[in-house]
Order: C-alpha cells, then structure tokens, then sequence
C-alpha cells in the first residue's frame, strides 16, 4: 500500500484546525497550491542568483528576471510583489550570509517518514553564515497565523534533523513581510499535535 504524501504546508494548516475542517482545508490547499508555487517562484530562485551575484549589474538582472517571471506567473501585482520581498531579503539579509551553499528548489526530493505518511517539503536553500555554519533557509511571503507557523517550522525542524542531520537552530526561517529571521527552538506541544 501506498503511503500517503503530505506537504509540511498542508499539515501545519492542519495541525491546529478543527477534524471537521481537514477536507475544506485539503481542497483549498489542492486548488491553490500550483498557482502559489509559480507564484513566488521567481522570488525564491532570485534570491538564491542573488548571493551568487559579482556586481550590481549582475543584481540589476536578476532583479528584472523575477520581476519579468513573476507578471508572468501572475500579473503586474505578483511582480510587484516578487520584487519587493527579494529587496527585503536583500537589505535585510544577505549581509548576515557568507554564501550559498545548496539549491534546493530545483529538482524534487524524496519525503521523509513522519507519522506514517510521506512528508515532502523543506528548505529553499542552504549557505554558510559568516561563522561559517550552515543554515537552511526558507523564504516566507504569506500572511499565516501563529499556530501555522510554528507548526511549519517544527515540520522544518523534523525535516533537518532526519534529511540533513541538522537541527532546529540551524533554521532560518525568513519573514519577508516583516524583515524579520523567526528563530526556532523545537516544541514539544506542536511536534506532538
């Protein structure tokens, strides 16, 4: 029998929420997953070209990429949108980075074994801190409730420890609209929910 294959997104919008409201929350989820994922996908790969970049001619491009991929994928409010967040990663970011390290965006990954069922999902990408340890990052643009996002970071957390023997201090977790890293200590209530 197949296992069940769960993004870590759609079980920290069910972890708090009522049984009643499991299959609502799974048919909204389904719906607007690939428009959500093409969504901010510019924003995300531009991030990761952005470390990568020499100069500001080369920043310039990357920033025109996503902003050109973004209205694409969504119009000229998604573009916006896109760009504004990658200057917040610029500006509120990138300086505590000494560099990239590994891609995870482009190619699919197996899950992990969690509670029986397959968990996809993880980290954007990884880099070096200027002590030269690696955290993994994930760039957050949504509006999510306190509950789902702690329930997101400790799948974060389970998702480091099992595939990259890393830890919950080893996350950064990127608040694009805030400009603010959420540090994570792992919980024990949220894992158990």
């Amino acid at each position: 029998m197949t296992r069940q294959r769960l993004h870590i997104h759609q079980l920290s919008r069910l972890a708090f929420a009522q049984v009643a409201d499991w299959n609502r929350i799974l048919n909204e989820l389904k719906s607007a997953r690939k428009q959500m994922f093409w969504s901010y996908k510019p924003l995300r790969s531009g991030a990761f070209n952005l470390l990568q970049a020499e100069d500001s001619e080369q920043a310039q491009e990357i920033y025109r990429c996503v902003a050109e991929l973004a209205k694409k994928a969504g119009g000229a409010q998604c573009a916006r949108a896109n760009v504004a967040a990658l200057q917040v990663f610029e500006n509120r970011f990138l300086r505590s980075i000494y560099s990239p390290k590994d891609n995870f965006m482009e190619f699919t990954a197996p899950g992990i074994d969690f509670g029986g069922t397959e968990l996809v999902g993880g980290p954007h990408f990884s880099v070096a801190d200027k002590a030269s340890e690696t955290k993994f990052v994930y760039l957050h643009s949504s509006r999510w409730e306190k509950d789902q996002t702690e329930a997101f970071c400790e799948l974060l957390a389970v998702v480091l420890e099992k595939k990259f023997k890393a830890g919950a201090r080893d996350l950064w977790f990127l608040d694009l609209r805030t400009g603010k890293r959420i540090p994570w200590k792992s919980k024990p209530r949220v894992r158990r929910k």
